[in-house]
């Protein structure tokens, strides 16, 4: 109501001028189709079609609308792409908006946001979720903001066992995604990164190795294993500080004097659905020699 107020129209136009048509989500509806309708003889019906082709009125925004996984990958993409609104704003509307009493969950507005151990690194992931349901139907979205990525799921049925699987299938999904990735993305800083970086000025001896902790290892990502400066070779006073710890690097906010290199994520290009690209910003110094 607060959409169609401040705007001019019916919530109907909104979803299909703002979102469906700018996204291409041909297969999506506001209102279920009528009997006539070519979309009414490809949707799946569970149990009586009085549950399925229902007038939701001002209630469609929390579960009246109807779509494909394809046309929610769309959807998927364009948030992560910031397709529909600037960057800036995407940032800011997936963020935790408060935390609960469980350490693995977080609220967002208006996200389920879900924390995720790596069972073998102990590294955390955030999946940003949303849930619809209504009856015998549910959907849900999910985003790895860390990866660009996400997937969705579409569930029907008249058992009283739905939620629960369509949670279970859930899962089954996020533990075999989220370690491709993960190793996707150590093969792309293996590609991208690691070797020795040795200074253009031939008078120079300064050089920096970097090598791979794997993602199956704690703490894993780019780790320095030899750093000479000016002649000085600055491991030992590192692993005095350090208590003789991997020096790996983090990700930090960037500037004109240093790299930012975050650990483990994909190289520069477009999201995607479940397969994931991201953008990293690259070192300011000469390419590395490869060490096999």
């Amino acid at each position: 109501m607060a959409i169609a107020n401040l705007t001019g129209k019916s919530i109907d136009q909104v979803y299909q001028e703002s979102v469906f048509e700018p996204l291409g989500m041909t297969s999506s509806l506001s209102d279920p189709p009528a009997e006539n309708d070519p979309n009414r003889a490809r949707s799946v019906v569970a149990g009586p079609i009085e549950g399925f082709a229902i007038d939701a009125g001002v209630t469609k925004t929390s579960g009246g609308l109807l779509s494909t996984t394809n046309d929610l990958a769309k959807l998927g993409v364009a948030i992560l792409n910031s397709t529909l609104l600037p960057a800036d704003q995407t940032r800011k509307w997936m963020k935790p908006g408060t935390h609960t009493a469980d350490l693995r969950y977080s609220m967002g507005k208006p996200w389920e946001i879900y924390r995720y151990v790596h069972p073998a690194s102990g590294i955390v992931t955030d999946i940003y979720t949303k849930m619809g349901d209504s009856g015998n139907y549910g959907g849900l979205l999910a985003f790895f903001p860390d990866f660009d990525a996400g997937f969705s799921v579409l569930d029907a049925s008249s058992l009283t066992t739905r939620s629960a699987s369509a949670a279970y299938l859930m899962d089954l999904v996020i533990d075999a995604v989220l370690p491709a990735l993960m190793d996707q993305a150590a093969l792309e800083a293996q590609r991208n990164y690691v070797g020795t970086y040795r200074s253009s000025n031939a008078g120079l001896n300064s050089s920096l190795t970097l090598a791979l902790s794997p993602p199956t290892w704690p703490s894993p990502g780019l780790v320095v294993t030899s750093w000479i400066s000016n002649g000085t070779d600055i491991m030992p006073y590192l692993a005095s500080i350090l208590g003789g710890k991997d020096t790996r690097l983090v990700p930090t906010i960037s500037a004109a004097w240093k790299g930012r290199v975050p650990p483990l994520y994909p190289d520069d290009g477009n999201s995607s659905w479940i397969a994931a690209k991201t953008r990293i910003a690259t070192v300011r110094c000469k390419r590395p020699v490869p060490t096999r």
